[in-house]
């Protein structure tokens, strides 16, 4: 069953490899801490990283970090905390895997 849940999030971008390699960003997310995931906290688990001003990337990097930015709104105000880490772990699957070269791990 373990496997079966690896394989899946692999099957997305390879998103367990990630989530491996970078484990410590991820334990909010993955781990009980005592209290709820905000929505600050999960931002600080990423850096932007923007291609140059005037490059044919840089539109779409914006377009894709203002949507991000709206959906962690959305959820942070509609549901209770609980469910925020949940649900955006599921977002961030479909986000990171259409855009990885603007998201790195803090």
């Amino acid at each position: 069953m373990i496997n079966q849940f690896k394989d899946g999030m692999n099957a997305f971008g390879e998103l367990w490899d990630i989530i491996k390699a970078n484990w410590i960003a991820f334990l909010p997310l993955f781990t009980n801490m005592q209290e709820p995931l905000s929505k600050e906290a999960f931002k600080a688990i990423f850096l932007y990283a923007y291609s140059s001003s005037g490059s044919n990337n840089r539109e779409a990097e914006e377009d894709t970090i203002y949507c991000w930015e709206m959906v962690l709104n959305m959820i942070e105000a509609l549901l209770s905390l609980s469910c925020f880490s949940f649900l955006v772990s599921h977002f961030l699957s479909v986000i990171v895997i259409s855009n990885p070269h603007v998201f790195h791990l803090v």
